[in-house]
């Protein structure tokens, strides 16, 4: 028999898992968007500083990127490694994770690539398509990190766990999209766009830079919380349920 679950309840547990996690969801949150926005914002400067320190020619610097190509890599991978730190963290912390486990992060960052090319033709082909994709794998990290198994399985592992549930969590994944594209691209971003505009000041700078990273890091953590309860929710072994409230 199939285990129903509603759309609150998903709501309600994503929230639960980030609330008994706060501390290291808000260090996350906060080091995230301070560290990579002052890194991606001195890279992308670093150029023209060079090409008028040294001999070495603007262009030729743009080419290496040394600029907006290479902040976007190191950002990139910062922010990779920072987000399968936190999601070994939540998943210990509700007891999913062994106490022995490999830090598997090529394996990772394949799952992410390949979720989010799947991911994203759905959602470009139509929306409903994409919202069933996201809601049939959105487990699959979980399931990868906690159980340790090779990529495709873990995500045919989140696919199965979640049969018969579907529509509830496609539908929570749709409410946390329409909140970010209303609260933070609609007032947050676009806002700080508007307010630099019409103080003649760009969209390059750090304050727009520092809001940017922000709304994209709490919606990453949305996503990780959600993705866990999930898992948690259809599959976690019993012995890890009795060792989360023991």
């Amino acid at each position: 028999m199939e285990d129903k679950i509603s759309v609150g309840e998903v709501v309600n547990g994503t929230f639960s898992v980030i609330g008994d996690n706060l501390r290291v969801v808000a260090i996350y949150v906060i080091g995230m968007t301070l560290g990579t926005s002052f890194l991606q914002w001195i890279l992308r400067n670093a150029a023209p500083t060079l090409a008028q320190t040294t001999a070495i020619p603007k262009d030729l610097l743009d080419w290496f990127g040394i600029g907006a190509g290479l902040s976007g890599i190191v950002v990139a991978i910062a922010a990779v490694v920072a987000q399968y730190l936190l999601l070994q963290a939540l998943l210990r912390q509700r007891g999913y994770l062994p106490e022995t486990t490999r830090f598997r992060i090529f394996s990772y960052i394949l799952m992410i690539v390949l979720l989010a090319l799947a991911n994203g033709i759905g959602l470009i082909l139509f929306v409903v398509p994409g919202l069933f994709l996201m809601a049939r794998w959105s487990a699959a990290v979980a399931f990868l990190i906690a159980e340790d198994g090779p990529v495709f399985e873990a995500m045919g592992s989140s696919w199965d766990a979640v049969r018969g549930n579907t529509t509830a969590i496609a539908l929570a994944i749709l409410a946390g999209m329409i909140i970010y594209y209303i609260v933070f691209a609609g007032f947050l971003v676009a806002g700080m766009r508007g307010i630099l505009t019409m103080q003649g000041l760009g969209t390059d700078g750090l304050l727009f830079t520092l809001v940017t990273q922000f709304s994209s890091l709490v919606v990453g953590v949305f996503k990780m919380a959600l993705g866990i309860w999930v898992y948690g929710r259809l599959h976690a072994p019993a012995s890890h349920l009795q060792d989360t409230f023991s």
